[in-house]
């Protein structure tokens, strides 16, 4: 049997086997990212009853050609894994696509109609279909993919440049240069450069009224900069509302009484009611709910502009939830036009608060992704929060400076958002563990694949000492000081130790594995 005949039938062997082992694991993954993508956090409320004539009419919402490619990647893992399942089971390949195609568009109908008892949720006849299609792709990728192995065994066989010392380095330093063009771009992501100044001024709800929220606020104040943390510590040192934020702002607003309320900086147009005036005035400030809301009587366009044009803001807000368990999220605070496009919104999402920030990275939404912070509305006591962003760092405040929440919207924020376009409306938790997450994700996909570079490069060259010490050194050290690097000179920062020990033990530990299989797999060939 000559080598071609010989590694072609044992990939075919490796396939089947991959197939046999892990396909309970991909269809039952690829499920439940299904369920978890569409349905988070199922809140389902059925407060309307459920029927055809609810269900058919929820469907009638926009889509836009970013739901459109992301409901498509949703699918492809599920459409690999029943392709896998159908090849157990021996199935034909027009038999299989049936599956696949079936099983496909009846999990997308399922989804969608479940959204509709979902607030936060928007179902749309394109979704069923772009999902269907993901799943045909998936079909696709599985004989597809059936294919590589077997020119990568040919290629093996006849010695060809693929696995050669030179190209494994020029791909090596091909994909690092690579990443650090990503990174430099991805510093650019967060800025406010993409501020609309044509949205007005919300309390309580949207413009469409669908987004209601129930509660009191008494101060609003907005200014176009970010509050250091001293200045955060004055701010709750003082009983009285949001001084000295108020000597910042460029908006400020006191709500108590009836009528509309004015801007005392002379800068936004007056907030004006919306439905019908509230007549609670049992507690401090105005009281809001689906019937009666605030909206400026005109697009709030100083305020877009000015921190369109600082990437900086801070919000300040005085506050009561009437109900702990509000969903949409409920609109507290928000610039914005409509249920998909904002500049910024403060939002209750159960007991917690979310904040949704508009910038080239997350989208038109601003919830790609979500910023959440827990239990902020445990209770219906007022709380004095402070949003603010220096255009790196965003940091959430609720009644004292300590603890407080933040987020560097640093490249594994907006990375992450791109790798996972199919998670619409996924959230950030503003938490260690969060961010620790993230990093490792962002520092995984960087230097797993240049560890994998790495370690066939030692393999194939082995015998040369003097190399191979020159390659371990440069070829890991280097790659990360010059990474952190672009970090530091990004968001003016200094050196993250914890970053470099997280690209160090990804990068070594891929190395190291790598090099063992490919030298066990070249010894047994």
């Amino acid at each position: 049997m000559n080598p071609h005949d010989r590694l072609t039938g044992s990939s075919v062997a490796i396939i089947d086997r991959l197939v046999e082992r892990w396909t309970p694991a991909l269809v039952i993954g690829s499920f439940l990212l299904v369920l978890v993508a569409t349905l988070y956090p199922f809140n389902f409320s059925f407060q309307h009853g459920i029927s055809i004539e609810l269900i058919t009419h929820s469907f009638y919402h926009p889509s836009n050609s970013g739901d459109l490619v992301r409901n498509i990647l949703l699918f492809v893992p599920f459409g690999f894994g029943a392709t896998c399942l159908t090849q157990r089971l021996k199935l034909g390949s027009i038999a299989s696509f049936l599956a696949v195609a079936i099983a496909s568009t009846v999990l997308s109908v399922t989804v969608e109609i479940l959204q509709v008892f979902i607030p936060s949720r928007a179902p749309t006849i394109a979704d069923i279909a772009t999902n269907s299609i993901g799943g045909y792709l998936g079909f696709v990728c599985f004989y597809l993919l059936q294919l590589i192995p077997l020119g990568f065994a040919w290629a093996i066989a006849k010695r060809k440049w693929l696995l050669s010392p030179k190209t494994l380095t020029a791909g090596f330093i091909g994909y690092f240069s690579l990443m650090c063009l990503i990174a430099i771009a991805l510093q650019n992501t967060v800025n406010l450069s993409n501020w609309e100044s044509s949205f007005p001024l919300l309390l309580g709800n949207e413009q469409t009224g669908d987004r209601p929220w129930q509660g009191y606020i008494s101060q609003v104040d907005i200014a176009d900069r970010a509050l250091s943390k001293a200045e955060i510590a004055q701010i709750f040192n003082n009983p009285n509302g949001l001084t000295p934020l108020e000597d910042a702002a460029i908006a400020s607003y006191r709500l108590s009484g009836k009528g509309s309320y004015a801007d005392l900086k002379g800068n936004l147009p007056d907030l004006s009611w919306q439905g019908k005036p509230s007549d609670s005035e049992n507690r401090a400030g105005i009281f809001l709910s689906d019937s009666h809301w605030l909206q400026t009587v005109a697009p709030a366009a100083a305020i877009a502009q000015k921190i369109g044009a600082a990437s900086q803001f801070t919000i300040g807000i005085v506050l009561a939830t009437a109900d702990t368990r509000q969903y949409g999220p409920a609109r507290i605070l928000s610039l914005s036009s409509d249920l998909f496009q904002r500049n910024f919104t403060l939002g209750q999402e159960g007991s917690d608060l979310v904040f949704r920030l508009r910038t080239p990275v997350t989208g038109t939404n601003g919830n790609h992704p979500d910023f959440v912070v827990a239990n902020v509305f445990s209770d219906t006591d007022f709380h004095r929060s402070i949003v603010t962003y220096n255009g790196v760092t965003l940091r959430v405040y609720v009644d004292r400076v300590e603890p407080f929440s933040s987020l560097d919207l640093t490249p594994e924020i907006a990375l992450s958002r791109y790798v996972l376009c199919f998670l619409d409306g996924w959230s950030v938790s503003l938490d260690s563990l969060s961010k620790k997450a993230y990093n490792l994700f962002y520092y995984g996909l960087i230097f797993i694949p240049l560890g994998c570079f790495l370690g066939l490069i030692l393999t194939i060259s082995r015998g040369d000492i003097r190399f191979a010490s020159a390659i371990v050194v440069g070829g890991i050290l280097f790659p990360v000081g010059i990474l952190e690097g672009i970090l530091m000179g990004g968001s003016d920062r200094s050196a993250s130790w914890e970053n470099l020990l997280h690209s160090l033990i990804i990068f070594s530990a891929t190395v190291v594995l790598v090099k063992g299989k490919a030298a066990s797999w070249l010894a047994s060939s």
